[in-house]
């Protein structure tokens, strides 16, 4: 099934652009608790188109969404520094490139703010994605080293940006995205979060800093057992028939 979050129109009806003839189904939910509008749409097994398949939504009246930052369907959180509310030390270099990747994070005194949706709470990875960039004397590369510090919620996790994870990005193949796990927080109730991300120290003998594409907050799912199948019913097993002992005569 294909979920979307924050549309509150009514949907009249879901169609794949590539079979408008055939209809999908689909279903809207509300929480009231979480303050949650779900769209779910029940999507054939095999994608009608070899690259992207595309839904068309026919709606009752204008679009009505919910606008800002929020969780996914998935339960994981992506903040983009692109989205971020920027804290600048005096004589700060820091730059948000066209890449939306922050760049000459050079002070510590920066930093980078964002609000979010929380619709549900529990335990989350704080994963740092950094990038490679072009270096200060040319040519690309990456730094690593800094410790860097999210606080989330009330609550804070701190680590240093290693080189143990890179991947390619699709988007922008020429750089590599580099994954840093560095600590787990809890959130609690669904509601707005503030998440600070803020360098304790940073690394710059390459004169390239502090590289953040994102921070991800990614819910860890408890492990829910299997459920022991039911054991199977032996079938009865019949004696056979004895015969009777005469008495004496």
């Amino acid at each position: 099934d294909f979920m979307l979050y924050g549309l509150r129109s009514k949907v009249k009806s879901a169609r794949l652009l590539a079979a408008p003839g055939t209809p999908l189904k689909f279903m809207q939910i509300q929480d009231r608790t979480a303050k949650l509008n779900v769209l779910r749409v029940t999507l054939p097994a095999s994608p009608p188109d070899k690259d992207v398949s595309v839904v068309a939504l026919e709606l009752d009246g204008k679009p009505a969404v919910e606008t800002g930052l929020a969780q996914q369907p998935d339960g994981k959180v992506t903040l983009s520094p692109i989205f971020a509310d920027v804290t600048k030390a005096p004589d700060s270099g820091l730059s948000i490139d066209a890449r939306g990747v922050a760049t000459r994070w050079f002070d510590t005194g920066d930093k980078l703010s964002w609000k979010f949706r929380l619709y549900r709470g529990g335990e989350f990875r704080v994963v740092l994605v950094s990038s490679e960039t072009r270096g200060g004397a040319g040519g690309d590369n990456w730094e690593g080293g800094h410790k860097v510090t999210v606080t989330a919620g009330g609550q804070s996790a701190s680590g240093a940006v290693g080189d143990g994870d890179r991947r390619k990005n699709a988007r922008n193949p020429r750089w590599q995205d580099v994954y840093s796990e560095i600590g787990r927080l809890k959130l609690g109730a669904p509601g707005m979060v503030d998440v600070t991300v803020k360098a304790d120290s940073i690394t710059a003998a390459h004169k390239m800093g502090f590289t953040l594409r994102e921070v991800q907050l990614v819910k860890i799912e408890p492990n829910i057992p299997a459920r022991a199948a039911p054991a199977k019913k032996r079938p009865a097993t019949r004696r056979p028939a004895g015969r009777a002992k005469s008495g004496p005569r």
